[in-house]
């Protein structure tokens, strides 16, 4: 094997969570890297979620806002998850991971996701034809008393 496609491999667990948003924690002594994409998260669009901590095979993720609104385990020391997060406001993600049964690190992370941006030109676009209609309609019958 060629050393460069074997140092690619070597790096992916690395560069795994480095995407728009996230940080790297030291928790005992463990590295713990998460990031997300997109860099402003908003409610109801997907979002990437990526956590690494190489040493570990399985991650526990548990994403709460005002409720819970994931939890599971994942395969894994390196795991990325496509998510869409119900609502707007600020989630808590806490993650543990594991080597066997064995508790490495925990820790949380907290992200804030923005309400989702409503298409303001067919908000506006009834009101408008409504207003012009209402001008129109008193136009014409302050027409008719002034004849």
């Amino acid at each position: 094997m060629r050393p460069l496609p074997l140092l690619a491999l070597l790096l992916i667990p690395a560069a795994f969570a480095h995407l728009a948003g996230g940080e790297d924690r030291v928790i005992d002594g463990y590295r713990v890297d998460f990031g997300y994409e997109p860099e402003d998260l908003i409610a109801g669009q997907p979002a990437a979620l990526s956590f690494s901590l190489p040493e570990a095979d399985a991650l526990w993720l548990r994403i709460s806002g005002e409720n819970v609104v994931f939890a599971g385990t994942l395969d894994g020391g390196s795991a990325i998850l496509t998510y869409a997060f119900p609502a707007p406001g600020d989630y808590q993600l806490t993650t543990r991971f594991f080597q066997g049964d064995t508790q490495l690190a925990e820790t949380t992370f907290s992200v804030r996701v923005a309400p989702a941006k409503r298409d303001i030109p067919f908000v506006a676009l009834p009101l408008a034809l409504g207003a012009a209609l209402l001008a129109a309609w008193l136009l014409s019958r302050y027409s008719l008393v002034k004849k």
